[in-house]
């Protein structure tokens, strides 16, 4: 008997309570599609931290609220790589914002957090690994597998990118074919990686059609147990 092949789905700049983030929330609740969702903590609503933490008192739908870097602000001076931890910031900048982020997320958000640590743009260097392993933060997740021999974290990238942009950095249309199409090339390719995208980048009905197809699609392959979509938290509680 073949095993599932161990994935997740992360939806990364969560911070403003909007008809997009709410539209792609309740497609995945709905689906029992559980999503990692990388809270910007210096940007953060009210509105969308009450509403994250009253769907996990209701406790019927699981999904992970993480840390996603500080207030998400590009640090690089190049026009590529945007990063906001990275070389031009010292060991000690970059302690400070991904303290400050966690505290904040801590002080929201309480049990409820997920201690996880995505880097925004998927930017990071060695002080950054450093800090995550003196911290003892149990997971990270950026672009890449993380070249680093010893580390005290999981190691979990998200590789898969659902969402296409122009040569200006602007959302267009992604079809339900192609998404299903990179999703199976990964896993015929035995990557194993998680998937990431950014509900901003659906703007339409249209959009939210096309992501509500491959959202069927994979869940369709999990009934086939081709496919098993994992909550970080249920992750860490079986380490």
């Amino acid at each position: 008997m073949n095993l599932p092949v161990f994935t997740f789905i992360r939806d990364d700049d969560v911070w403003e309570y909007s008809d997009g983030f709410l539209s792609v929330f309740e497609l995945l609740e709905k689906n029992e599609i559980p999503v990692v969702l990388g809270v910007i903590p210096a940007k953060v609503d009210k509105k969308t931290v009450d509403f994250l933490n009253a769907k996990k008192e209701k406790g019927s739908y699981q999904f992970d609220i993480v840390q996603h870097g500080w207030n998400h602000r590009n640090h690089n001076t190049a026009k590529k790589n945007k990063y906001e931890f990275g070389s031009l910031r010292n060991y000690r900048q970059q302690k400070t914002d991904i303290l400050k982020g966690r505290n904040k997320m801590n002080r929201l958000f309480g049990k409820n957090f997920t201690p996880a640590f995505i880097p925004p743009y998927h930017g990071y260097d060695n002080n950054t690994l450093r800090i995550i392993n003196e911290l003892k933060i149990p997971l990270f997740s950026a672009g890449k597998k993380v070249n680093l021999q010893k580390k005290n974290f999981l190691d979990l990238p998200a590789r898969i990118p659902l969402n296409n942009y122009d040569k200006d950095g602007n959302p267009i249309q992604t079809e339900a074919g192609e998404l299903i199409k990179k999703f199976s090339a990964a896993i015929l390719k035995g990557m194993l990686s998680g998937m990431v995208f950014h509900h901003h980048a659906i703007q339409n009905k249209v959009q939210l059609t096309h992501f509500a197809v491959f959202i069927n699609f994979l869940k369709k392959a999990e009934r086939k147990n081709a496919v098993k979509i994992i909550s970080l938290k249920r992750l860490l509680s079986n380490k």
